[in-house]
């Protein structure tokens, strides 16, 4: 993992050009698709290494739009090979993701900590009325 986040430069402008084109092939999908994951959040972490968006981009996120975002809140922090910021710096990462989607015009959806059934009901029932 420290090899290929070494440069982290490098590493975000990898995941901003990998999640552009994963972007472009979800949006060619008839019919409802869930990520765990979106470009919004590719940009902050981009942006916390340094990385600004051109005009061009940020046309582009304006113009590709989600119809619902859920924000899961946290039912336990836990570090993993992937994973390698601490709780406060996840908890401030979180903060970004949320405060990125508004800087794009979404209305974030929080789902609190409950069983992972009152979870996907949640999501489901609001996904149906978007």
């Amino acid at each position: 993992v420290d090899e290929i986040r070494g440069d982290e430069i490098a590493w975000q402008t990898t995941n901003l050009n990998a999640n552009y084109d994963r972007v472009e092939r979800l949006t060619a999908l008839e019919g409802v698709t869930f990520t765990d994951t979106s470009f919004i959040e590719t940009v902050v972490f981009a942006e916390r290494a340094g990385i600004s968006l051109g005009p061009g981009l940020e046309a582009w996120l304006r113009a590709r739009r989600y119809r619902v975002v859920f924000l899961l809140e946290p039912l336990a922090f836990e570090s993993t090979a992937v994973r390698l910021e601490s709780a406060g710096i996840a908890a401030s990462i979180a903060q970004g993701v949320e405060a990125c989607y508004e800087r794009y015009g979404y209305e974030v959806v929080r789902v609190p900590p409950v069983s992972l059934e009152q979870r996907l009901a949640l999501v489901l029932e609001r996904a149906q009325s978007a």
